[in-house]
C-alpha cells in the first residue's frame, strides 16, 4: 500500500527524488558513484537529439508603436484575480467576487466621451452591438479601453481591437 521501497531498474527511473535531499543530490543516490552511470546499467537509447541553433527566432515579429487613431480606441484585456481564469467562474464564491462587466477608460477619454462612472458606452464588434458600463482606471493611456477577459458577458471579445465608442443607449454604427 506504501509503493516500492527499493531501488527501480534504471529504465524504469522516470525522476530522481528521495526523502530528504534535494532533487539534484538525490540524483547520486542513483548512481554507482558520483558522477558515474547508473545503478543497473544503461537506461536506454536517447531518441532525440539536442540541436544548436545560431539564430533564436523569438522576437522576429515586433508590433508597431501604439498611435491614437482620432474617434477609436484600442480595446486590450484586464485581468481580475476573480473571473479572468476560466476555472474560478463555477465555484459560487469566487463567482461573487468577480466583477460585473465594464470598459475602462481614464479621466480624459472619459471626458471627450462626455460620460460619467458608469454610464453606459456602446461599440460594435464582429457584427455584434455591445452595451457596456463605464469604470474610471486613471492608469490607462489615452485611446485605450481596458475590458474585463474570462467573464461570460465578454466571452467573444479577444482583446486586443480597435472600436468606435459611442456614449449612452444609441445603436453603435458598424
Amino acid at each position: 500500500m506504501e509503493g516500492f521501497e527499493g531501488q527501480p531498474p534504471s529504465s524504469l527511473i522516470t525522476r530522481y527524488w528521495a526523502p530528504g535531499w534535494n532533487s539534484v543530490q538525490a540524483l547520486n543516490r542513483f548512481q554507482a558513484e558520483v558522477g558515474g552511470p547508473l545503478r543497473g546499467g544503461d537506461p536506454g537509447r536517447r531518441l532525440f537529439e539536442f540541436q544548436v541553433c545560431d539564430e533564436i527566432p523569438y522576437f522576429t515579429h515586433v508590433p508597431a508603436q501604439f498611435e491614437l487613431a482620432q474617434g477609436q480606441w484600442l480595446v486590450v484585456a484586464v485581468h481580475h484575480i476573480f473571473g479572468s481564469d476560466e476555472q474560478s467562474l463555477p465555484a459560487a464564491g469566487i463567482a461573487q467576487r468577480a466583477p460585473e462587466p465594464y470598459l475602462g477608460l481614464n479621466d480624459r477619454d472619459m471626458a471627450q466621451l462626455g460620460l460619467e462612472q458608469a454610464a453606459l458606452v456602446g461599440f460594435m464588434r464582429h457584427a455584434a452591438a455591445y452595451q457596456l458600463p463605464v469604470r474610471r482606471i486613471p492608469s490607462l493611456p489615452e485611446g485605450i479601453a481596458g475590458l474585463p477577459v474570462g467573464l461570460p458577458a465578454t466571452l467573444g471579445l479577444q482583446p486586443p481591437f480597435r472600436v468606435q465608442l459611442l456614449p449612452g443607449h444609441k445603436e453603435p454604427a458598424g
